[in-house]
């Protein structure tokens, strides 16, 4: 009989969801766990494997977001989000990995945000560990592909929840995310963040892991970043449809002489970091007071 184990922050807050789940003739455990809490993780791991004989999926969902400028950030703040988003996850994922590895077979899902992906002022701690949560969904895909087990992340943008209820009721806010969510221009909603979730943990997705899967509606691939990224591909290329805009940041003795160039491979492997920097200058300064303009006003944490 298929199992479900849930992990709350209040055992009796779980929503219905349990007794929805055993309606439909199916066993649920929920159970409270407070992720800051190291002790706490591996007893609710053992608890699940105790009750149903063994675990398959893990969703990492939990997260905090304090919000401030990087030079007011507290401590304490930084300690708490680094506890629950980056070591509450990794210790979830170790304990569920153990077990895995014993099964020769596991599903491990964290729910990162476009936060990882991009900077935005003011959420400096959280943009930070949503980008630790992707790299470790690489390094725990290397690790245990061996024994069967995938992991991945799923990385959302804005999605209609309580949580982002009173941000998106601003209409002037609501106008401005919507335009940031580049390519869709709409608010995200919770199925469809859960539907990637749900491919992730299928037989379906047997051949993915190591992915962080942004779930962003196009915010980070505005025209912006796309220009961006292909202004430098060109530069560090050397190879432009309009040559003037590369050849103005190249090496001097590189102008007008890209035969001398090729022929030469030692100056072009010394070049290379010197071209990419001065590329990379470039688009910083060009693009930095743009984005920190169009972001939208009092942004609100990213989902967890």
């Amino acid at each position: 009989m298929p199992a479900n184990g849930g992990v709350l922050r209040d055992a009796g807050a779980d929503g219905g969801v349990a007794a929805e789940i055993e309606a439909l003739g199916r066993r649920a455990l929920p159970l409270q766990l407070d992720l800051a809490r190291a002790e706490q993780i591996g007893p609710a791991v053992n608890a699940v494997v105790a009750r149903f004989g063994r675990l398959d999926i893990l969703v990492n969902n939990a997260g905090i977001a304090p919000r401030n400028p990087a030079e007011d950030v507290r401590e304490e703040d930084l300690d708490a989000t680094l506890a629950v988003n980056v070591k509450g996850t990794f210790l979830a994922s170790q304990a569920a990995g153990r077990v895995m590895i014993g099964q020769r077979s596991g599903r491990i899902i964290s729910i990162g945000s476009q936060a990882g992906a991009v900077a935005l002022p003011g959420e400096s701690v959280y943009c930070m560990t949503k980008a630790a949560i992707a790299n470790l969904t690489g390094c725990l895909a290397v690790e245990w592909g061996s024994h069967g087990i995938t992991v991945n992340a799923v990385a959302p943008t804005f999605i209609r929840t309580p949580g982002t209820e009173p941000a998106l009721s601003d209409p002037e806010f609501r106008a401005d995310v919507i335009e940031r969510i580049a390519a869709l221009h709409r608010i995200g909603e919770p199925v469809e963040v859960a539907g990637v979730v749900v491919f992730l943990a299928s037989p379906a997705a047997s051949l993915i892991t190591g992915e962080t899967i942004l779930v962003d509606g196009g915010w980070s691939i505005s025209p912006i970043s796309a220009a961006s990224r292909s202004l430098l591909m060109a530069v560090t290329s050397g190879i432009c449809t309009n040559p003037g805009h590369a050849e103005a940041y190249m090496p001097r003795r590189t102008r007008g002489d890209r035969g001398g160039l090729d022929a030469d491979p030692v100056w072009r492997e010394r070049t290379t970091s010197r071209t990419i920097g001065r590329a990379s200058a470039l688009l910083r300064s060009r693009y930095a007071s743009y984005r920190v303009q169009r972001r939208p006003r009092g942004l609100p944490p990213g989902p967890a």
